[in-house]
């Protein structure tokens, strides 16, 4: 074992050192180990040179009991804050320096962080410290506006003290004009009559720092995709057959072979892309429509959805198909719509937008004269039951 000694100008302070090397050490270059590792102090070493930013040496004219000792000291120049602190220690080369630690800058208030689309941090920008500012809801959010302060003696960029107002739409809230698909009542905003979603509320920013707040996430739902449908009933002025289609999505950007509602004057705009969504649907409705898409009486026939807790994420248009038996069509039926029928508190409503798919009329030569000659024959006996009587 030995006892290592402080190098000259540090001084012992405390126990003495105590090392011992490893018993049986083969390495050359293993490190002692320390039993009792030495405290080396300097108690003596010049005041730094220059004196770093921020302390000053003397009497603090501002500080009464400085005064009163009458003794000079490290202390904070104006502008800085805290308790000056110098302490000898060793550099990189083995001197001795002085140190100076413990003053801070004062420093302005940085702006709070807050929801800038509600609340109005404009007048907190930068606090000088010891000043306030206020911080008040932007319109048409409503609240009592709420004070901030910077301390006179603050050192910390976000040292702002302050509480957020609370800002709130008020009850008769309605931007005007509300995008197609919106509505909205006393308790917020909900979706248009044939339109569905899990609607939002959102606030972004526009030109100039202003702001809007609109809500977001209803659209028509329409089926993904129907099949084609083909007459089966030889018969003209009758139409037989089935037809197949997918779970609803909802898409502003409709696909190819949806149409618009005739009431409609929202161009329409087809990209192929939408969400799977059935968490609203009732059913689904088949129509007849005329050429302007219009639909023709009452359905021809209506389906309840499947189990939506199954739902596929991709769209498959043979989740449903319907089969339609001996339907009488007129000249003005130039195609089938599939409807969904949307529920929600109001009751049950059709979608705004629906897929068309036209249908012709596929007349069988062989059954057309068969039907012919049936109805000649009963005009005949008719005639002939007539005579007779």
């Amino acid at each position: 074992s030995c006892r290592p000694r402080c190098i000259q100008p540090f001084e012992l302070y405390g126990p003495a050192a105590l090392a011992r090397c490893p018993e049986n050490n083969l390495l050359p270059d293993a490190e002692l180990q320390w039993l009792q590792f030495p405290n080396c102090s300097v108690f003596e070493c010049e005041d730094p040179s220059p004196v770093p930013a921020g302390y000053a040496f003397g009497i603090n004219e501002n500080d009464p009991v400085a005064v009163g000792h009458g003794i000079p000291r490290w202390y904070c120049a104006p502008g800085y804050v805290g308790i000056a602190e110098r302490v000898c220690s060793g550099n990189a080369t083995c001197g001795v320096v002085a140190f100076l630690s413990g003053c801070l800058p004062i420093i302005a208030c940085r702006a709070p962080v807050v929801d800038t689309c509600r609340v109005d941090d404009s007048r907190c920008g930068s606090i000088r410290p010891g000043s306030r500012c206020t911080l008040s809801c932007r319109p048409p959010f409503v609240g009592a506006q709420t004070v901030a302060s910077c301390s006179v003696r603050n050192t910390e960029p976000d040292g702002l003290l302050f509480r957020s107002p609370i800002c709130t739409l008020p009850s008769n809230f309605d931007p005007i004009p509300l995008d197609t698909g919106f509505s909205s009542t006393y308790e917020g905003y909900r979706c248009g009559v044939g339109y569905a979603g899990r609607i939002q509320t959102v606030c972004r920013m526009q030109a100039g720092c202003r702001t809007t707040t609109y809500p977001v996430g209803c659209a028509p739902p329409v089926p993904c995709k129907v099949g084609n449908f083909q007459d089966e009933d030889g018969r003209g002025g009758f139409i037989a057959g089935n037809i197949s289609f997918g779970r609803a999505q909802l898409d502003t950007m409709l696909n190819a072979g949806q149409a618009r509602d005739f009431r409609s004057n929202t161009p329409l705009r087809f990209s192929g892309k939408g969400t799977i969504y059935e968490d609203e649907i009732d059913s689904y409705d088949v129509y007849f429509v005329d050429s302007c898409n219009r639909t023709l009486g009452n359905a021809l026939t209506s389906v309840a959805i499947k189990d939506a807790t199954d739902q596929i994420l991709c769209c498959d248009e043979t989740v449903y198909n319907i089969s339609l038996v001996d339907l009488r069509m007129t000249e003005e039926v130039k195609g089938l719509a599939v409807i969904a029928r949307i529920r929600n508190s109001l009751g049950l409503e059709p979608s705004v937008n629906y897929w068309v798919v036209t249908i012709e009329d596929r007349i069988d030569p062989i059954t057309n004269a068969a039907i012919r000659m049936t109805q000649t024959a009963v005009v005949a006996w008719l005639l002939g039951a007539f005579f007779l009587s």
